[in-house]
């Protein structure tokens, strides 16, 4: 069971890192209450690490990045936004695909990594995204909680 703002700090600390060059602001939000999830924590910190440095990459100085976290319909849905240059809608359904890359020096690897980790988790990705404005990627994570012990008899 994994409290998921572990996981949300550990690739906070490394986006940050990477945005130190950059005058970005970096939020993060926890809406509501949100229970331990069953999930790896190692590979959710793999995927939400993915996808706030693609934000990072995508967004220009004094940008924003935000990563939220709320319970929507018992699910767990964890939504990393950019007001980046966004993804031409040519490219949106090839993101996923392994070797797929728009950037200099990318191997593709890393959307790949992340559809599959959460594919393994029964999870699903959204992605939303305009052209000159940013992108929007929520992962929808099923069932499967530990909610906080009743106390109430």
């Amino acid at each position: 069971w994994c409290d998921i703002r572990i996981p949300i700090k550990h690739a906070l600390g490394i986006a940050r890192e990477a945005a130190m060059d950059k005058k970005l602001i970096i939020e993060e939000e926890y809406i509501g209450d949100i229970p331990k999830v069953y999930v790896d924590e190692d590979q959710m910190t793999e995927v939400l690490t993915n996808l706030l440095l693609n934000a990072i990459d995508a967004v220009k100085e004094k940008g924003r990045v935000k990563i939220s976290a709320r319970m929507v319909d018992n699910n767990l849905e964890i939504t990393v936004e950019d007001t980046g240059e966004g993804i031409p809608p040519e490219n949106l359904d090839k993101i996923f695909n392994p070797f797929f890359t728009t950037k200099k020096g990318g191997t593709g690897l890393g959307l790949s990594i992340t559809h599959r980790i959460v594919q393994e988790h029964g999870g699903k990705i959204k992605v939303e995204s305009e052209v000159g404005k940013g992108t929007k990627v929520t992962l929808i994570i099923p069932g499967g909680f530990e909610h906080a012990k009743d106390t109430h008899s």
